[in-house]
């Protein structure tokens, strides 16, 4: 059993291309690109390494001027659709 939160990273398998604001991807064997951007741009990038919803948050409150519950709320609501979606996925707590 792990201690506290999980980490988020990038879904193997993934193929991706970040342009200018946004980027683009797809899901090997499935038809379709997808693309992100704005904040949930910002969060894919910060996902090139496994981070806790708490650290992304945190980074996005020293760069965004909003309310820091908008902004926690917002990532943890990301982080959902981007798990259901497959295009991110929970590794364990932050010691794994």
């Amino acid at each position: 059993m792990t201690d506290g939160p999980a980490r988020y990273r990038r879904a193997p398998g993934l193929l991706s291309r970040s342009l200018p604001g946004e980027v683009l991807f797809a899901i090997m064997g499935e038809e379709g690109v997808e693309s992100l951007s704005g904040t949930a741009h910002a969060v894919w990038g910060l996902l090139e390494e496994p981070r806790t919803a708490e650290q992304i948050s945190g980074i996005l409150r020293s760069a965004y001027r909003a309310a820091p519950a908008d902004i926690d709320r917002d990532v943890t609501l990301l982080l959902v659709d981007l798990s259901a979606r497959g295009l991110v996925e929970p590794v364990g707590g932050p010691r794994d």
